[in-house]
């Protein structure tokens, strides 16, 4: 019987715990970027497959998890935040965590010789800012506000929008090789997605702190 009443009605802080480590595979997924990025012209195909396939890890893993917050939505009773948030917030995040690897992928697939500068920084941004992600996370169990982060996250990715600006202003100024152009546009492009991201689950943690004060 007791196990059933846990099943249930689960101690409150356990969809918060799910969702923080979920946070935090998105976390270590876009560290492992920023050190691809960093590393990224002196590798070898063998090195690169294999950073790769260590995001691509994190982001089968997050999947799975992803999965059992849905799970325990459906199962349970009585959840400590509406079923529909906790959903949009593990959506979120998961997305969050499939950008990165399929950023990861591209630069592989692609073949550029060199990783621009601006996709390093765009991924260092990106770190930044699921790092005060993470931050909100777990202050959302005691439904703290959290305007310091929030405008944090969104000057970052002010920068981030300026360094993609200016990065796809040189790109056309400066490459002749029209199929460079096209791979590169498309990596910066999907980086600036990236960074567009953290700020998106923000708006919804945000949502849901002021749905409860």
């Amino acid at each position: 019987m007791n196990r059933v009443i846990g099943f249930l009605f689960p101690k409150d802080g356990e969809f918060f715990n799910l969702l923080a480590m979920s946070g935090l595979n998105a976390n270590d997924a876009c560290k492992e970027l920023v050190e691809l990025f960093e590393s990224f012209d002196s590798l070898s195909p063998d090195e690169l497959a294999g950073r790769v396939n260590r995001i691509h890890n994190i982001e089968t893993r997050n999947d799975d998890l992803t999965l059992e917050i849905t799970r325990r939505i459906h199962s349970t009773f009585i959840t400590p935040l509406d079923r529909e948030d906790i959903h949009e917030l593990a959506v979120l995040i998961d997305d969050y965590v499939n950008l990165v690897d399929s950023l990861a992928k591209k630069a592989s697939y692609y073949g550029v010789a060199q990783m621009p500068p601006a996709m390093k920084l765009q991924a260092k941004t990106a770190l930044e800012q699921i790092g005060l992600v993470n931050k909100v996370i777990r202050k959302m169990e005691r439904m703290q506000r959290f305007e310091d982060e929030k405008k944090l996250i969104l000057a970052l990715e002010d920068e981030a929008d300026a360094v993609h600006r200016a990065a796809i202003t040189e790109l056309f100024a400066s490459e002749r090789d029209p199929v460079n152009v096209i791979k590169v546009k498309d990596l910066l492009e999907h980086a600036e997605r990236l960074t567009d991201k953290s700020p998106e689950i923000a708006r919804a943690l945000e949502a849901i702190v002021i749905k409860h004060a």
